[in-house]
């Protein structure tokens, strides 16, 4: 929705779709809510507890993946601000709208500070899209390091390579938001970027895996550099199920988007719902479907339900993944020596 404050001549984008909107049945969608927001905020909490306990994959690669991943409770801190204005427990005009460029349809406020912690939560939802967007390419990134490095990755932590990685992203994200809330930047060029920048992504995911494959093939590496490459490859081929998920997403929730804008959608106000909780709480769908990338991922994730439990002690033979994944970078960095 845009806001307009005619004294400052600023027009202010939120991204959300309502507010002081109120549903017959108020108290079941606040619980409702609150248990989506709450289910939401576990499955990362959990992923991201088993990415760090596990080495499916190397640990700067897992760092920028839950480092990003956390950055979801900032809509949970945007959304507490958001839902008094949003079920009517503070008074305030009744608004449902995602964009527009009629200053007829956009609400106009005397004061700033009539909308100050909107603002505030606005702002923490733009920083969150636009770092998830921007930050998906740390993944690519980071393996473009990994096979860059091919001699050594494995043996050296690097710290710096993440740490360059999210910093880059959060001075990207932050300049996007701040041009995003404050009208600055035209919606078609909005949008053309964040396709241009998907597709980019996209692009990089392809080549890196390219070219790791035809490193594959190369029979003159040393044994260091094929560990390298198959672990380069192992990480972009689990990977490959997410990105067609990520992709499926993406085209749903953009397709949504443009039915709001042009006012196709046959229900406008059901579609402005869907589409904000699909934005955020769009990790109901990531978690799902980053977990069941890896069987040991999968397994660990699941692992807290007792029926789970009785099931994995009844397999003794199998090698606990832990162990198996330790002992397979204990053989990698071995090859060093």
């Amino acid at each position: 929705m845009i806001f307009l404050i005619p004294s400052e001549n600023r027009t202010i984008w939120f991204p959300f779709a309502s507010l002081n909107d109120v549903p017959e049945n108020l108290r079941f969608f606040v619980i409702f809510e609150l248990f989506l927001n709450i289910f939401c905020g576990f499955l990362i909490l959990r992923c991201v507890k088993v990415m760090l306990t596990s080495r499916v994959i190397h640990l700067n690669l897992s760092l920028i993946i839950c480092l990003l991943w956390l950055q979801w409770f900032e809509v949970l801190f945007a959304k507490i601000i958001i839902i008094p204005y949003q079920y009517g427990f503070i008074d305030f005009p009744s608004i449902t709208s995602w964009w527009t460029l009629d200053s007829g349809e956009m609400k106009e406020f005397e004061n700033f500070k009539d909308v100050l912690w909107l603002y505030v939560a606005a702002l923490l939802l733009w920083h969150y899209l636009n770092s998830v967007l921007i930050g998906t390419g740390g993944v690519v990134i980071e393996r473009l390091f990994a096979t860059y490095f091919i001699n050594d990755y494995e043996q050296k932590s690097r710290k710096q390579i993440p740490i360059l990685i999210l910093t880059t992203t959060h001075i990207f994200s932050i300049t996007f938001s701040i041009l995003s809330i404050e009208s600055k930047l035209p919606l078609t060029f909005a949008f053309g970027l964040s396709i241009f920048i998907m597709i980019t992504f996209f692009s990089a995911y392809f080549i890196v895996l390219f070219i790791n494959q035809h490193f594959e093939r190369r029979p003159k590496f040393s044994l260091s550099q094929k560990f390298q490459v198959n672990e380069n490859l192992r990480a972009l081929k689990m990977f490959r199920k997410f990105v067609w998920i990520l992709s499926g997403y993406i085209f749903l929730a953009a397709g949504l988007f443009l039915l709001l804008i042009f006012k196709l959608a046959p229900f406008p106000a059901l579609t402005s719902h869907v589409l904000e909780d699909l934005i955020y709480l769009n990790h109901i769908f990531f978690v799902p479907g980053l977990i069941y990338c890896s069987d040991q991922w999968h397994q660990e994730f699941w692992s807290f339900l007792p029926f789970r439990k009785r099931k994995i002690n009844q397999t003794p033979t199998i090698i606990k993944h832990n162990d198996e994944a330790q002992i397979y970078f204990t053989q990698l960095k071995n090859a060093w020596i």
